[in-house]
C-alpha cells in the first residue's frame, strides 16, 4: 500500500526513516557489533561480577541473575581469563563469543535442559536482532541521504 501510493505517504515514509536511524544510532550506543558496524565506539556499562565468581563453575548456568562463569581469551596470544557473562549484558559481546557461552552450556552437565534451552533461546534471538539491524541500517541510511540531498 505504501509503495504504491508513494507520493501520498511520503511524509510518513519520511518520519519512519528517521525513527528507525534513531533506534539504530540508539542500539549502537550500547550493543558492541553494530556500534562497529556504525565505526562509533559503544558506551557499555557491565553488570558487576559476584565476588566469589573465581570459585564458582566454569559454564554452569547460574539462574538466580542468569549468568555462567566463562574462560576466554582476549585475544590471539594472550592468557586465559575468568568472567562473568550476565545474559543481559549480551548486546556488550561478539556473535562468537556468544556462541562460545553457548557451546560451553551445553558441555556443562550440571545444567537442566530447561535453562539450556533458555539461555540458548535468546541468544539465537539476540543473533536474529543483530542480523535484522544489520540488513537495515545500509537502507536506512542510503534513503535518508536522499531525503536530505
Amino acid at each position: 500500500m505504501l509503495l504504491k501510493e508513494k507520493e501520498k505517504y511520503e511524509l510518513v515514509m519520511s518520519h519512519l526513516q528517521i525513527m528507525i536511524k534513531s533506534y539504530i544510532e540508539e542500539i549502537g550506543k550500547k550493543d558492541v557489533q553494530v556500534a562497529a558496524v556504525l565505526r562509533k565506539k559503544p558506551f557499555a556499562v557491565l553488570i558487576e561480577s559476584p565476588k566469589d565468581f573465581q570459585k564458582l563453575t566454569l559454564g554452569k548456568i547460574y539462574s538466580k541473575g542468569w549468568y555462567v562463569v566463562y574462560q576466554a581469551k582476549e585475544r590471539t596470544g594472550a592468557d586465559f581469563r575468568r568472567g562473568c557473562f550476565f545474559l543481559s549484558d549480551k548486546h556488550l559481546y561478539t556473535t562468537s563469543f556468544l556462541e562460545h557461552v553457548r557451546d560451553m552450556v551445553k558441555r556443562f552437565k550440571g545444567n537442566s535442559k530447561d535453562d539450556i534451552k533458555c539461555l540458548s533461546d535468546l541468544i539465537l534471538w539476540y543473533f536474529q536482532v543483530r542480523q535484522a539491524i544489520y540488513g537495515i541500517i545500509p537502507k536506512v541510511y542510503e534513503v535518508q541521504k536522499q531525503i536530505q540531498g
